[in-house]
C-alpha cells in the first residue's frame, strides 16, 4: 500500500508510530534518560486537542513530501 492510498486516520496512525520510533532511537528510558516535563506536557495536550482534518496532499506539501516520488 502507498501512502496516497491511506486514510486520513491511518495517516495518523502511521505518524504517530514513526514519531515513537524516533523517541525511542533518542531516548532509552531503560537507562533512566527521561524526557523533559515541557515535552511530555506538550504531548498530553496535543493528544487531548481534536485534531483539525487537513487533506493528505496538504499534509504532505506541509512535509516536503512529493506524491509522486512515494
Amino acid at each position: 500500500m502507498q501512502i496516497k492510498e491511506l486514510t486520513i486516520e491511518q495517516f495518523r496512525v502511521l505518524l504517530r508510530e514513526v514519531v515513537i520510533e524516533i523517541l525511542e532511537e533518542y531516548i532509552d528510558l531503560d537507562e533512566g534518560k527521561t524526557l523533559k516535563t515541557s515535552v511530555v506536557e506538550r504531548l498530553f495536550r496535543q493528544q487531548q486537542q481534536e485534531i483539525a482534518n487537513v487533506p493528505a496532499s496538504q499534509a504532505m506539501q506541509t512535509l516536503g513530501i512529493n506524491w509522486d516520488e512515494l
